[in-house]
């Protein structure tokens, strides 16, 4: 359940709020979280789409092995290699 108004957030603002929704408690992000995040965007050149269906695969395993409050650099290189992945199959597909 959230309180915000999903017609009005921007694909970044999707992203983070489905990372704390991941994360079941918080309000906001950590700094360095907001961080990796706009890597991940960078990487997967603003598809946030794509990269929320790459962090829907990841991000719940991921919460439910370890604790809350583990940041999100400790699978940053994990997610950057799914998106090096993602955009190779969709380059071979053109």
């Amino acid at each position: 359940m959230s309180i915000l108004d999903f017609d009005n957030l921007n694909k970044k603002e999707m992203i983070f709020h489905y990372v704390l929704e991941s994360k079941g408690k918080g309000l906001s992000l950590a700094y360095n979280d907001i961080e990796v995040i706009e890597e991940w965007i960078q990487a997967i050149d603003d598809d946030c789409d794509s990269l929320l269906l790459i962090l829907s695969d990841i991000l719940p395993s991921y919460y439910t092995q370890k604790t809350k409050k583990v940041p999100l650099r400790k699978i940053r290189e994990s997610v950057l290699q799914r998106i090096k992945d993602y955009r190779f199959s969709q380059e071979t597909l053109l």
